[in-house]
C-alpha cells in the first residue's frame, strides 16, 4: 500500500473525531460544521485594529495568527462558488469506501506486526538494546492502534443518520477542496507540491491570489504581515515537489484514487 494513503486516512480518522464533536456540539444546541472551522466574526472592528480585508470581511490585528487561513479560505470558497464546483453524492461515497479500506488494510497489518514485535521481544537470544527498541516500537504501535479503533468505536456508538452526516461532512470537504486544487491547476498551470491532505498546484495558488489581490479581493492594509503570508507561495525550501512531468496526474486524480504502485 501506497505509504501516504495511510498518512492521509489516519488524518482522515482525525477530521471524524472532529465531526464527532461538532454532532455532540450540535445535538447541544450550538451550530457546528466542518467546513465553519474558523468562522468569520462579525462584530465590528475599530479602524485602527483592521490588519488586512478579504472580500470585504475586516480582520483584526487579533486574527493575525489566523491571517492567512482566513484570506485564502474565504477566496477558495468564493472561487467555488463562482465556478459551481461542488462535490457530487458518488464522489463522496467514493473517498468514503476508500478511506475505510485503506484504514482497515493499515490496522490488520499494525496488528500482524505488533504479534510478530511480541514474539521477538520474547527471544531470549536477543540484545537488550535491540530488545528495547522492539519494546518502544510495539508501544507505539499499540497506542496507535488503540487510537484508530476508538475513533471506530466513537462512530459506531451513533445512529445511522450520525455516521452518514459524519462521513460525508468529511468527504464533502476533502472533495472539494481537491475540485478547488484542479480547477484551479486547470487555469493556471503549474507545479504540484506534496501536502499530507493530498498534493496541491502551489503556482496556481500564487498566480490565483496575485490576481485576486490585484482585482482588490483582499488587501494586506497592514505590510509588516505581507512577508509572512506570501512566504508560503514563494519559498521553495519550504516544500517538495513532484517531478514536473507528474504534476498533471497527481493533481487531477483524486488521492484516494491514486493506484497502490505509486
Amino acid at each position: 500500500m501506497y505509504r501516504s494513503h495511510y498518512i492521509k486516512a489516519g488524518l482522515v480518522g482525525l477530521l471524524i473525531m472532529g465531526m464527532i464533536g461538532s454532532c455532540r456540539r450540535e445535538d447541544g444546541g450550538k451550530e457546528s460544521n466542518v467546513d465553519n472551522v474558523g468562522n468569520e466574526k462579525k462584530e465590528v472592528r475599530q479602524k485602527e485594529a483592521v490588519i488586512a480585508v478579504v472580500l470585504g470581511r475586516e480582520i483584526g490585528v487579533d486574527e493575525a495568527e489566523q491571517l492567512n487561513s482566513i484570506i485564502v479560505k474565504a477566496l477558495f470558497e468564493q472561487f467555488a462558488v463562482d465556478h459551481k464546483i461542488e462535490p457530487t453524492e458518488e464522489e463522496m461515497e467514493c473517498l468514503t469506501r476508500r478511506t475505510e479500506a485503506i484504514q482497515q488494510q493499515r490496522m490488520d497489518e499494525m496488528a500482524v506486526e505488533c504479534e510478530s514485535l511480541r514474539e521477538s521481544i520474547k527471544n531470549e537470544d536477543l540484545i537488550e538494546e535491540e530488545r528495547a527498541k522492539q519494546e518502544e516500537k510495539l508501544e507505539n504501535l499499540e497506542k496507535a492502534l488503540a487510537s484508530m479503533q476508538e475513533t471506530r468505536n466513537e462512530i459506531g456508538a451513533l445512529d445511522d443518520a450520525h455516521q452518514r452526516k459524519i462521513k460525508m461532512g468529511v468527504a464533502h470537504h476533502l472533495v472539494k477542496s481537491w475540485k478547488i486544487n484542479a480547477a484551479l491547476y486547470a487555469r493556471y498551470g503549474g507545479r504540484a507540491i506534496f501536502q499530507q491532505f493530498g498534493p496541491e498546484p502551489l503556482d496556481a495558488y500564487r498566480d490565483y491570489l496575485k490576481e485576486q489581490e490585484k482585482a482588490g479581493a483582499f488587501e494586506i492594509i497592514d505590510k509588516q504581515y505581507e512577508p509572512a503570508f506570501w512566504k508560503y507561495y514563494t519559498d521553495e525550501s519550504m516544500h517538495v515537489f513532484y517531478p514536473g512531468e507528474d504534476a498533471d496526474q497527481v493533481i487531477n486524480t483524486p488521492w484516494w484514487m491514486m493506484e497502490e504502485s505509486q
